[in-house]
């Protein structure tokens, strides 16, 4: 975006007088203080040698058992180098560092990007970019962002953020998509200039991997946030993840600046947390000392991790225990339901219900009462239950087992003398569905002729 009045144009000019406006062009004082902290040499070590990132040699090394840092200084180089067992040849490492400084009224952001690598027998290469700037009006109610364009794309130098020379924001909103939130870097130029705005914010190390854009954002943003910020020395680990976490975080500020009053060290930050949380649906009382500061943090948050499993599975238990006991009471009331409609069936049926046809596995018989109407449904996931099949008096309904499993239902009219449906489970055809059907066809008058004659047809004489 061009500068559009006076203001704007200001600022480009003096963006332009300070030389960065190239991604290659980054002061020496700060490329060599980044290549003294953000970059540590190690020994990649395999075997009995070893090899130095820093100028690339190989020396013999032994490699120590245990676990644990371990050190040794490269006889070559003379560097103090961190070991790390591995067999790479090469290393390729890259980061982010930032530099605070001031041009006038305006505080000034700026985010370096440097590239670290290294391969056996060669001397390690570093590289430095500049990747943006933010120029920050008093109070931080006016932004302006100027980007460098960095990497190649058709023989073009693109900007990899989309937003042009200068971008102008004047409002002070909390952007959650803005891309220049939310970066981790190495570390902050030590040489640090601060508006008169700014410096009662104690913007100093230990700056905790928090983004100093993001920071600016929270301690702008409340007092909640500034005054975590000024914990940080005594409980450097818990404020750090209250501030990279602050939407899950907030509600337990409290609970913080009680910890920090009563002198509590918190040893784990992320465990800590969560255990506020589950006090908090334990419903236990997080306002006091002695609940939320406990002395062995580990095994009190495994207490309550232990008695929320049991109550789960208390929980699971009772939910059993009343299915049971709803299907017992559904049974029941199922059976004295249908004892009028079985003693109605029975008599209906009379000794036809003791017919039974066997054909080696296969074995063909009546269904006995209401409750066999009930099972034969359940099984087989069919309607002949639900649709009353038991109380139609102009069918008999067969239940075909093979090899003792309910395979197949077979409808019989009985005054028709024909096969209504025959259907397996899901009502789809079992795998010996044709030969059912066959047995079925040539053995249906033994269940018919059993019944009684009223409403049904008399067999023909041949």
């Amino acid at each position: 975006m061009q500068p559009r009045n006076k203001k704007q144009r200001d600022i480009v000019e003096r963006w332009q007088r300070h030389g960065l406006t190239k991604a290659e062009v980054v002061p020496e004082a700060v490329k060599r203080w980044a290549h003294r902290t953000c970059i540590r040499p190690g020994a990649m070590a395999s075997g009995r040698k070893a090899w130095c990132t820093e100028c690339g040699q190989e020396f013999p090394f032994d490699l120590p058992k245990g676990k644990g840092r371990h050190y040794t200084v490269c006889p070559h180089c003379g560097k103090r180098l961190l070991v790390t067992p591995s067999r790479k040849k090469s290393f390729y490492e890259n980061g982010f560092f930032q530099q605070l400084d001031t041009d006038g009224e305006y505080q000034i952001i700026r985010m370096y990007e440097y590239e670290y690598s290294c391969r056996v027998g060669r001397e390690s290469w570093t590289g430095f970019k500049h990747v943006y700037e933010l120029w920050l009006g008093e109070g931080f109610n006016e932004r302006w962002r100027f980007s460098v364009p960095m990497k190649m794309f058709y023989y073009k130098f693109q900007d990899p953020f989309g937003w042009g020379d200068l971008e102008l924001r004047s409002d002070n909103c909390y952007f959650r998509d803005d891309p220049a939130r939310g970066w981790f870097t190495r570390g902050i130029y030590p040489r640090r200039k601060l508006q008169p705005w700014l410096e009662k914010y104690d913007i100093r190390p230990p700056f905790l991997g928090v983004d100093i854009y993001e920071l600016v954002l929270h301690l702008m943003s409340g007092t909640r946030n500034e005054t975590v910020w000024k914990l940080r020395r005594w409980n450097k680990d818990a404020c750090g993840y209250y501030l990279k976490h602050g939407y899950n975080t907030e509600r337990f500020f409290r609970q913080l600046c009680l910890a920090h009053k009563h002198g509590y060290r918190i040893p784990d930050a992320a465990m800590w947390f969560d255990h506020l949380e589950l006090l908090r649906e334990e419903k236990r009382d997080i306002n006091n000392p002695a609940i939320i500061c406990p002395r062995n943090l580990e095994r009190e948050h495994q207490v309550l991790i232990d008695r929320r499993e049991r109550r789960r599975q208390e929980e699971e238990r009772r939910r059993a225990e009343l299915e049971k006991i709803r299907e017992e009471k559904e049974r029941l009331e199922r059976e004295k339901k249908d004892s009028k409609t079985n003693k109605k069936y029975r008599s209906r049926y009379g000794q036809a219900l003791g017919v039974v046809v066997t054909k080696g596995d296969i074995e063909i018989k009546p269904l006995q009462d209401v409750q066999d109407f009930y099972e034969q449904g359940k099984e087989l996931h069919q309607c002949v239950y639900g649709a009353k099949y038991y109380d139609k008096p102009d069918i008999i309904c067969l239940c075909v087992r093979v090899g003792g499993v309910r395979t197949e239902t077979v409808e019989v009219f009985l005054k028709d003398r024909r096969i209504g449906q025959c259907r397996g489970i899901h009502n789809q055809n079992s795998k010996r569905h044709d030969e059912i059907l066959a047995l079925a066809t040539k053995t249906m008058n033994k269940f018919i002729n059993a019944v009684p004659a009223r409403g049904r047809k008399p067999q023909q004489a041949v």
